[in-house]
């Protein structure tokens, strides 16, 4: 097998479906395939996946908030949007009962607002649960608990899940589409979750080996996740080649967000000409109804990657996405954790594929795929 040459490696494992976009040297390809020549192909296919419709909503453009550091401040129109899936809770299969959640990376738990949990006739619990929820707030309230519900609309819309324990919390800053957020602990229990922004899907992976990436789409970059302390992941990116900044991986916000330390890691300040100050009070909010000022803002012109690739990462072209610049108490918080930013959909949403590999590698893994 080592006498074979790299493209017949790869030919051989395209025939037998096997991944090998994380696998970056030719050794590499032949353990891959020796050990698909022994064990047969046991990749999970699109088929072997829970295959879930996502649906996409924004917060309404030109709202004016007060804020926690400030007076009123403007929430910036931002181009990323929240991805949600639609659960059915009905205790009776003869029932519609479906919440509408948006899908949250950097929530670690399950929240529903309170006239959700009133309308479908949930008990609360008095103790409260404190959690770190979308857009990087911390969140504490009541607590309820789904006891079973099924993915709507999926191809597998009939097996269960659940008991899941569920937070109760005001979540007004989020689109009132939204029902709630699910979070990490329904997330982690996937070796794989793919965000397939190009088809409006999301993939639930059960199988801990690599699942099969549609031919279509080029591999353009690649990183070990980490956990915080706050037991959210967090990643090294590169913004217009400079870094890497330690970013929090964030579905739940619709924005990217860098603070002072994550403008330093670029190898920049507050003086720098390529820092520019706000014109007016541009804020953000997170789903704990917080708003905060960001007072400046780097412009990202060229490009952003993920530190372990061998790829270019993901090229703006004749576009350019506003990162604004403040001291958001998440942010501040993980500190410690060398923090220098969270990441939102502004930028995952540039990508086809989002892929989270939580089980199945040595690290749990964030890698991107784009239409070649």
């Amino acid at each position: 097998m080592n006498q074979m040459r790299v493209r017949e490696l790869k030919e051989e494992l395209k025939t037998l479906r096997i991944s090998f976009h994380n696998v970056f040297d030719k050794e590499g390809l032949v353990d891959l395939l020796m050990e698909a020549r022994m064990n047969g192909s046991s990749v999970e296919t699109e088929t072997d996946a829970i295959v879930v419709p996502m649906s996409f909503y924004s917060l309404e453009s030109g709202i004016s908030v007060a804020a926690a550091n400030a007076n009123d401040v403007y929430l910036r129109p931002s181009p990323g949007k929240f991805a949600a899936i639609a659960l059915d809770v009905a205790p009776d299969s003869s029932l519609d009962q479906k919440i509408n959640m948006l899908v949250d990376t950097a929530c670690t738990a399950v929240v529903l607002r309170p006239e959700v949990v009133r309308r479908l006739n949930l008990s609360t619990y008095g103790a409260g649960a404190t959690m770190t929820a979308a857009g990087g707030g911390s969140m504490t309230g009541a607590l309820t608990q789904l006891q079973k519900f099924t993915l709507a609309y999926s191809n597998e819309s009939k097996r269960p899940f659940g008991p899941l324990p569920t937070a109760v919390q005001d979540i007004g800053a989020l689109p009132s589409q939204l029902d709630g957020i699910i979070g990490l602990s329904f997330l982690n229990q996937f070796a794989c979750v793919d965000f397939d922004f190009r088809r409006g899907k999301m993939l639930l992976h059960e199988n801990d080996m690599t699942p099969n990436i549609d031919p279509e789409l080029k591999f353009v970059g690649e990183a070990s996740l980490f956990l915080t302390r706050m037991q959210v992941w967090a990643a090294n990116i590169y913004l217009d080649g400079r870094g890497p900044v330690k970013m929090l991986v964030d579905t739940g916000a619709a924005s990217s967000i860098l603070n002072w330390k994550g403008v330093s890691d670029m190898g920049l300040s507050r003086s720098s000409p390529y820092i520019q100050q706000n014109v007016g009070a541009i804020g953000a909010m997170g789903a704990d109804n917080v708003a905060l000022n960001l007072s400046h803002r780097y412009v990202l012109t060229d490009s952003f990657g993920l530190q372990e690739s061998m790829a270019n990462g993901v090229v703006l072209k004749d576009d350019s996405i506003n990162l604004d610049i403040g001291d958001l108490p998440i942010l501040e918080t993980l500190r410690a954790d060398g923090i220098g930013g969270l990441l939102g959909s502004d930028f995952l949403m540039r990508c086809d594929l989002v892929r989270f590999q939580f089980r199945g590698t040595s690290t749990p893994r964030i890698s991107l795929f784009m239409i070649q």
